[in-house]
């Protein structure tokens, strides 16, 4: 990623970024987590608010070098705490690198999916998972 958040939200989302020819504005990599239980279930939920369902851990900006580190806090933002997210984040297995084109509106262009297997099953899962 060659630049910051603020540099993409300047390039996508302003009159002088507008001016900028497409190939030259920051572009963003999201990195997607599709959370699968013990038992096979998928992990799904809704945010407050809202009837549209999303992927938990909700997808977030790569904001650093170290996928690891940034699937750590995103499983720790989902609830789940210290080894329990070491351990889920080591059985990250990468599925697509998506590429949405030019055509994405807002800068994110590209985004990384990942599944990740967690230990319990779905009725053990902590209650922040929705």
């Amino acid at each position: 990623q060659r630049s910051t958040y603020k540099f993409l939200l300047y390039t996508h989302f302003s009159d002088e970024g507008e001016l900028m020819a497409a190939d030259a504005r920051c572009n963003a990599c999201c990195l997607t987590v599709a959370l699968e239980t013990s038992d096979g279930q998928l992990v799904l939920g809704k945010a407050e608010g809202s009837f549209l369902w999303r992927t938990v851990p909700a997808t977030c900006l790569v904001d650093s070098s170290d996928l690891g580190g940034l699937l750590r806090r995103a499983l720790t933002g989902a609830g789940f705490g210290g080894e329990r997210a070491d351990g889920m984040a080591r059985s990250a297995t990468l599925l697509a690198c998506v590429d949405w084109g030019a055509e994405a509106p807002d800068g994110f262009r590209h985004e990384l999916v990942v599944s990740v297997r967690a230990s319990s099953p779905a009725a053990e899962l902590p209650a922040e998972c929705g």
